[in-house]
């Protein structure tokens, strides 16, 4: 029986652990899991997550999948950007 999606905890995914990873997920063309009942997004995560094996072997470390989580945690910056001036040919941007 498959879980509801609040009960599941879907929510958005991360960029290195989402439904589109997950062991359970059963593709863009239906949209589902069989975990988890309703539409479900390739780039949504939940509680049932359970990332397939790669068979190229890790692509990042530990170390950089946990600060690239951490950066997903946090807040958007707020801080002020001012981008410097750009010359590309003969204009300026």
């Amino acid at each position: 029986m498959k879980q509801s999606q609040e009960d599941a905890n879907y929510r958005r995914g991360q960029p290195t652990k989402h439904c589109g990873v997950c062991v359970y997920y059963e593709g863009e063309d239906t949209k589902s899991c069989s975990q988890v009942d309703g539409p479900i997004s390739g780039f949504g995560i939940s509680d049932v997550f359970q990332m397939q094996s790669n068979p190229f072997g890790s692509m990042i470390g530990p170390k950089e999948s946990a600060v690239i989580d951490g950066m997903m945690a946090s807040g958007p910056d707020q801080s002020e950007h001012v981008a410097a001036p750009v010359q590309i040919g003969a204009r300026r941007y």
